[in-house]
């Protein structure tokens, strides 16, 4: 167990993160990265949701399809099922999707709205075209999903996007519904999202809609970002938002995240290295949405090494909103699970940092760590 504290918002914050070793999932010839999980609700049938995008068979790579993959856990960290296809990107389903990433889900009240980081083009050719985009998934459940098309074709319809130069929108996105905890009841879901394409590469913009289909741009701003000596350039963005804060009423719900490094000289593994504390991030006619304040601290994997905890595109577990409700107690308490790849991710040490080349390997997983944030 591991823990550092730091302050923001005039208050001082505590973190604590607890490898649990042997937990999580292997799904092995799978590329695992970027999981979302969904906190037990009747929604979910008090379990536990874990989804993912990957490649729909094993060792065999885009050409072959992807699709967002289900799987459930009682408690969080263990006995997870076997990941089932909910939906894919098959030619007979829809003709345009190639290379996703991501599978971002919330819940509006009425429908689930799932999101997907990918680029437009024919999988079966490998030929994946122009910037990255955002497409959505809808339905009444996660195993009952549909994509959403242009009107009259079998094309899914891209939501957001980028129309400059540059790989468009990366993958570094997460979506919210901010209706319950203050936010726009006009405009109430709020997409946050790093944009490579823009002139300050890294930017953190948000937009919002009413509708998750039809977006309003809101702001952008700078993501949490460190530059660590041995480590290369660090940028964290907003993955949860803490709900019942002592200073809600006045400053809103802050947002936390993580976000996985190389070491400069060695990329067969990522690490992270710290949180990202942003200290609010959801439209209210009073406040202006600030930058993003990078914390670097020690945080513990399910393994860990002389170089730190092991964690490839961290993710946190959220409601069916976005949020982390606090306990009843004081002080302020917010308590969940990260999630990540923990494993080796590159073929060589030399391979670029970020590229992920072992994912067809037996020892691909998500592992579990517990996470702690108190408000003091």
């Amino acid at each position: 167990m591991l823990s550092f504290s730091f302050e923001s918002r005039g208050r001082r914050y505590g973190c604590t993160t607890e490898g649990i070793r042997g937990s999580g999932l292997s799904f092995p010839g799978h590329w695992m990265y970027q999981p979302s999980v969904i906190t037990p609700s009747p929604l979910t049938a008090a379990q536990y949701v874990l989804l993912f995008n990957s490649n729909l068979i094993a060792r065999q790579a885009t050409t072959a399809g992807e699709a967002i993959f289900f799987s459930t856990s009682p408690n969080g960290f263990s006995s997870f099922t076997a990941p089932v296809p909910i939906l894919s990107n098959l030619h007979d389903v829809v003709d345009n999707i190639c290379d996703m990433a991501d599978a971002r889900p919330v819940w509006d009240g009425v429908q689930w709205h799932v999101y997907v980081q990918a680029s437009e083009g024919d999988y079966r050719a490998g030929a994946c075209v122009g910037p990255g985009v955002v497409f959505k998934a809808t339905g009444p459940s996660l195993r009952e999903l549909s994509w959403v098309k242009k009107f009259g074709t079998n094309s899914a319809k891209p939501i957001l996007y980028y129309d400059g130069p540059g790989i468009g929108i990366g993958e570094d996105m997460q979506w919210f519904y901010t209706a319950p905890y203050g936010g726009p009841e006009s405009l109430p879901i709020m997409a946050i999202y790093n944009n490579w394409g823009f002139s300050d590469p890294g930017r953190m913009f948000s937009y919002l809609s009413a509708d998750g289909e039809t977006v309003y741009y809101w702001y952008n701003a700078s993501p949490a970002f460190t530059t660590l000596e041995t480590f290369s350039n660090l940028l964290v963005y907003p993955d949860v938002f803490l709900a019942g804060t002592a200073d809600t009423d006045t400053l809103g719900n802050p947002g936390i995240g993580f976000g996985s490094v190389c070491r400069s000289r060695d990329s067969q593994y990522e690490y992270a290295k710290g949180i990202g504390m942003f200290a609010d991030p959801v439209p209210h006619p009073s406040r202006v949405p600030q930058d993003g304040h990078a914390v670097v601290g020690p945080i513990e994997s399910a393994s860990n090494d002389e170089f730190g905890a092991r964690m490839f595109r961290p993710r946190i577990g959220r409601n069916e909103h976005g949020y982390i409700m606090s306990d009843n107690g004081t002080p302020k308490t917010w308590r969940s699970f990260v999630y990540y790849n923990d494993s080796r991710v590159n073929v060589k040490s030399t391979d670029r940092c970020g590229l992920y080349s072992r994912w067809y390997t037996a020892d691909q997983r998500f592992s579990v760590s517990r996470l702690t944030i108190i408000e003091e």
